[in-house]
């Protein structure tokens, strides 16, 4: 889904891929981002009525200026967010594995 592009004022605009939970299943939006300062390191641009700055060196950028590096960007994310669940999923189950079979050691309780 492609949300309501920005006013461009001359400056450009850079774009950024997000998922929002919704009762019909997961939606993906492209935000599209209006810039609103160049700087010699990177670019303000109008997040929402407030001001945030990207630089545009970084290698994870909040926003990009192309549509297929938002999707690179997106996947990238959305990849190492995965992994990180995975890991957490491994431990839970480790940690119901331990206790389920007594090898816990002693329980100590915490306030």
């Amino acid at each position: 889904m492609r949300l309501a592009p920005y006013e461009d004022k001359g400056l450009g605009v850079l774009y950024r891929y997000d998922e929002m939970p919704c009762t019909d299943g997961l939606h993906v939006n492209l935000h599209e981002y209006g810039i609103e300062k160049r700087t010699a390191k990177g670019v303000w641009i109008d997040y929402y009525g407030d001001q945030r700055f990207v630089l545009l060196s970084a290698r994870k950028r909040f926003a990009a200026p192309t549509v297929k590096e938002a999707q690179e960007s997106f996947r990238a994310r959305k990849k190492r967010q995965v992994q990180i669940l995975k890991g957490q999923l491994k431990r839970a189950e480790s940690a119901l594995w331990i206790i389920d079979n007594g090898k816990g050691g002693d329980i100590e309780l915490i306030d």
